[in-house]
């Protein structure tokens, strides 16, 4: 275990307390991310769980007083027909998840896999 597996411990450990909700959420969020891209890079960053792509922020999970935000770096090149994400940004989007049942509703798991595909082709093959 890393200093950083210990921040990750930690941070779950305090949302689990706060809200069992949302901790379930995050897990099963990271759980999608995991998934998708097993050696992806994961610290704690900006109060939540960041997750990296060599040195590049791809994505991350945060949870606030009504939700988890998934945030994703390059979240306005995705395709999003049914207008799910949410921010003005000239760059990033992110998902409110209010409950577990959001993770579905709103696609979660396209999304993961969209956003570190959009990651990954953006920092080019040399990676």
């Amino acid at each position: 275990s890393t200093a950083e597996d210990d921040k990750i411990t930690a941070f779950l450990e305090d949302v689990l307390m706060i809200s069992p909700e949302k901790h379930a959420i995050i897990t099963e969020v990271h759980a999608l991310f995991k998934a998708e891209m097993p050696d992806i890079g994961e610290k704690i960053k900006y109060g939540g769980l960041a997750f990296f792509i060599g040195e590049e922020i791809c994505g991350g999970l945060f949870a606030s007083k009504h939700h988890v935000s998934m945030e994703m770096s390059n979240g306005s090149w995705l395709d999003d027909p049914e207008g799910v994400l949410e921010g003005k940004g000239k760059t990033r989007r992110h998902l409110k998840l209010r409950n577990r049942d959001d993770i579905v509703a709103k696609t979660v798991a396209k999304f993961v896999a969209l956003t570190l595909k959009a990651a990954t082709s953006q920092n080019g093959p040399d990676m």
